[in-house]
């Protein structure tokens, strides 16, 4: 019973990673000290054809992302925002705890893998948005480079 459980766990585990779309229409922000090698989001079918991923209110959406800090953080914090003219709006009801969603401490130059699951909120009105993805050294002697930022466009249908 036991290996049953175990084939079926990660066959659920394959086929999870394979419905997760590469996007490939994201840029790092401006002063990001990182390297994105890789990031899925799903569901997200419209990155097959180079477009934005498009959120219906309620649906749970992941967000994994492989990447190199280049900068150490013993606990690192993390904020998605909602980027409006020269205005960044933070997402409500999202910890800003850092190792939730990846392994810490960061460690210069070493790929890692952050992962982040939300339900879509029904509050937020629908439309296009660019939205940013921040993950921060907070410590004291931090520079504000001491980051992993990304941008990506979403569209909330």
């Amino acid at each position: 019973m036991m290996k049953i459980l175990i084939t079926f766990f990660l066959v659920f585990i394959f086929f999870s990673a394979i419905s997760a779309e590469e996007i490939t229409n994201f840029r790092p922000c401006l002063n990001s000290k990182c390297t994105i090698k890789k990031l899925y989001i799903s569901p997200c079918p419209e990155a097959l054809d180079g477009n934005p991923c498009e959120f219906p209110a309620g649906i749970n959406a992941t967000v994994i992302m492989e990447y190199i800090p280049h900068f150490s953080a013993q606990k690192p914090k993390l904020r998605f925002y909602n980027v409006q003219l020269l205005l960044d709006i933070p997402h409500p009801f999202i910890d800003p705890d850092g190792c939730l969603y990846t392994s810490c401490p960061l460690q210069a130059n070493v790929t890692q893998k952050f992962k982040y699951e939300s339900v879509t909120s029904n509050l937020e009105p629908r439309g296009d948005y660019l939205s940013k993805l921040r993950l921060w050294d907070d410590s004291e002697n931090a520079k504000y480079e001491d980051q992993c930022c990304v941008l990506m466009e979403m569209k909330l249908v």
